[in-house]
């Protein structure tokens, strides 16, 4: 609320410590470290991340019960796919999964 109400600057440092960036590039690192959290996120389950993303955009609006709700139902959707069980076996057998988003 301070920096809302003041408009005082602060260095990108003092961003990561407040807990409002979590991480701190040099600019010259800032596009190939923002690439490599691309390409981590690109390989996720792309229907799981969608499913977090919900959860994250609807939840702030919601109280804590319909909340874990929201939660409980996206999740619950999830459990029943290809890529729920091909993460899985990709886990137990120690190898990269391969998400169909399916």
């Amino acid at each position: 609320m301070e920096l809302i109400l003041t408009g005082e600057p602060i260095s990108a440092q003092e961003a990561k410590t407040m807990g409002l960036v979590s991480q701190v590039f040099p600019p010259e690192d800032l596009l190939r470290q923002a690439q490599g959290l691309a390409r981590t996120i690109a390989s996720k389950g792309q229907m799981a991340v969608r499913a977090s993303l919900r959860a994250i955009r609807q939840g702030v609006e919601l109280n804590l019960h319909d909340g874990l709700a929201l939660e409980a139902r996206l999740f619950g959707a999830l459990c029943d796919t290809e890529d729920r069980r091909e993460g899985v076996s990709a886990f137990l057998e120690k190898r990269q999964p391969h998400f169909m988003d399916r």
